[in-house]
């Protein structure tokens, strides 16, 4: 399904959530949670969210926090993914891997990109704010903590909100399945050119890939 000349989407697993308000009213706590006692729900350390939790200590922490939904106002600022035509090596798609595909890409794309307007917040007085990568936006999209998601139409004349994830990937030449770029069947047409997206309209799941050029929605998380 192709949705514009620049988004294909492939994958569909979508699953309803609970308003934003009344996310709000349920999970908003005064203090952090201690890292002893924190799961999913708590306000985490950067006066987020905590959305996802790991069944145990891994190499990157164990908690994924979101950034509230105040984080830019009253709604989630917009940006190009960055650097279009660039394969910049931010291709891990898994929990976890969020922060190094952020690293990888603040390193090699000087340009104003999705990941710097992620990785420059700085709630809770932390700087190790980051763009999620495709799993890690997968879990947040349908977590039912989400707080503030959706609520700004970047396609006119739809109810859709897309977020993008930090990894960079494209379809191949057949538009059948997804490759990262400079992988087997990654034609000069597309190396390079685009990012993993997901869709938001009420229902989180939908997911694929979009032009790095094109300009929607942030959520910076974080993990500890």
């Amino acid at each position: 399904m192709r949705f514009r000349s620049a988004a294909i989407f492939l994958v569909t697993a979508s699953q309803l959530l609970l308003p934003s308000h009344v996310h709000a009213q349920r999970f908003a706590q005064a203090k952090p949670c201690s890292v002893a006692t924190c799961k999913v729900g708590d306000t985490g350390p950067g006066g987020g969210v905590i959305f996802y939790k790991a069944p145990k200590q891994m190499s990157w922490g164990q908690f994924l926090e979101v950034a509230p939904a105040s984080w830019n106002g009253k709604v989630d600022p917009s940006s190009q993914w960055g650097c279009m035509g660039t394969s910049l090596g931010a291709t891990s798609l898994a929990i976890g891997t969020g922060k190094a595909n952020t690293v990888a890409i603040l390193k090699n794309c000087k340009t104003n990109s999705a990941a710097k307007v992620a990785a420059a917040y700085r709630g809770g007085k932390l700087s190790d704010w980051f763009l999620p990568s495709e799993a890690e936006l997968t879990e947040l999209l349908t977590s039912g903590v989400a707080i503030g998601i959706g609520g700004v139409d970047f396609y006119k004349g739809t109810d859709w909100t897309f977020y993008w994830s930090s990894t960079e990937y494209c379809l191949d030449k057949s538009k059948k399945s997804i490759i990262a770029p400079g992988q087997a069947g990654a034609g000069k047409s597309n190396f390079g050119m685009c990012a993993m997206a997901q869709r938001w309209d009420g229902v989180a799941g939908t997911k694929g890939t979009m032009a790095k050029s094109e300009k929607i929605a942030v959520r910076a998380i974080r993990s500890f």
